[in-house]
């Protein structure tokens, strides 16, 4: 009888099972997983978010999207602008 110590990103008796990083689905809110190497991934975050399982998310309001000085709020899905007096709409 014999035991074998896997390489990281490997498992079973013989140590040829490829462990797929992917197959946990590490990448958070929206993120695409991809296996770069045994028992490696790389999470492609969709916009606004970062981090290496896409758990970070940027400002909404970091592109300014509010026109003609409107104050921009982070709301849970995008953001919200709340108009000058004289100007109304989306942003």
């Amino acid at each position: 009888s014999f035991a074998c110590q896997c390489s990281y990103g490997f498992q079973g008796r013989k140590c040829v099972i490829r462990v797929q990083s992917c197959q946990s689905s590490p990448c958070l809110n929206g993120g695409t997983c991809y296996d770069v190497a045994p028992g490696l991934h790389h999470c492609s975050c969709p916009s606004y978010y970062r981090g290496e399982f896409c758990q970070l998310r940027d400002s909404f309001c970091l592109d300014m999207p509010c026109k003609n000085n409107g104050i921009c709020l982070d709301t849970l899905n995008g953001y919200q602008c709340i108009c000058q007096p004289g100007y109304n709409g989306i942003n």
